[in-house]
């Protein structure tokens, strides 16, 4: 069933020692770009978020936020980056000599500078994290795919709708194409009549010049064209995968046959018929740009 790149999604789950709230929101995108918002010391487990994700949704701009609340016993650790306090060591002597000024350093001060003490998670911790993470994470994107498909649907049938109007247009160009020849004769016909009254009508040129105007008009290729085209666009349509791209390229195609037809029929009613077909694929085109 085809879906929409627009969607929202919002879940939480629980464990003894996790409480994790995911919300997910999704809108259009040319390909699949994923951003995850969480807390910096739970960022280990972003890949694995976006993993998630990916493996549900293949196009549309998606934001992931994530609230985690810590409601058992804590497990952390308290690492110390002995190169950078080295680095502090080296700064705060350097400022002295250069000023003059003696200071003494304190290890309680240098080990109060930023970075240089830290609080990590310790792995078997955030293996068990992800266990309640990705419950939240796998039902906020249920919810939004859910969403997905649900507007899609609406979206399928509003292009089914118009898909028709194009093939009504098409039939009405396909009728009207055999009659623009014979107003072309006839119209020739006339004017010839007027330039040279009496003088006889050369019948071998006129029938030359009518053929060649007949080739030059010929659309019939374009118009079968034109119904292939429209079959594929509603096979894609009917397709459960991520067809956006597809139809976007089908719509150019089929853009193409309309514009030939507009510039070869010489014909105002086919014209007319054309610009409505026209106007008709752009609104198309506007729609198929939210399909995954």
């Amino acid at each position: 069933m085809i879906k929409s790149m627009t969607g929202y999604g919002r879940a939480t789950a629980q464990s003894a020692q996790w409480k994790v709230t995911v919300e997910t929101k999704s809108v259009n995108n040319r390909f699949l770009d994923v951003v995850v918002k969480m807390p910096k010391q739970y960022n280990p487990l972003e890949d694995n978020v976006k993993k998630e994700i990916s493996a549900v949704l293949h196009r549309g701009h998606v934001e992931a936020y994530i609230t985690v609340e810590e409601i058992g016993e804590s497990k952390q650790k308290i690492v110390a980056d002995t190169d950078l306090a080295i680095a502090y060591c080296h700064a705060v002597q350097e400022i002295a000599a250069a000023t003059g000024i003696p200071y003494q350093l304190n290890i309680s001060e240098i080990a109060s500078y930023y970075g240089v003490l830290t609080a990590q998670k310790e792995e078997s911790d955030l293996d068990e994290l992800w266990l309640t993470m990705s419950d939240a994470v796998k039902g906020s994107l249920h919810q939004l795919y859910e969403m997905r498909v649900a507007e899609g649907a609406i979206l399928a049938k509003d292009l089914r709708s118009r898909l028709s109007k194009l093939a009504d247009m098409k039939e009405e160009i396909a009728v009207r194409s055999p009659l623009v020849v014979a107003d072309y004769r006839e119209k020739l016909t006339g004017r010839i009549q007027e330039v040279l009254k009496e003088v006889e009508i050369d019948q071998d040129k006129l029938l030359n010049e009518v053929a060649f105007f007949a080739d030059k008009a010929d659309i019939a290729e374009e118009l079968t064209r034109l119904g292939s085209h429209f079959e594929q666009f509603q096979a894609n349509l009917a397709k459960d995968e991520a067809v956006g791209r597809k139809l976007d390229f089908i719509l150019q195609e089929i853009n193409r046959e309309i514009n030939t037809i507009g510039s070869k029929a010489n014909d105002a009613q086919i014209s007319h018929l054309v610009i409505e077909a026209k106007g008709e694929l752009e609104k198309i085109r506007e729609q198929v740009q939210n399909f995954e």
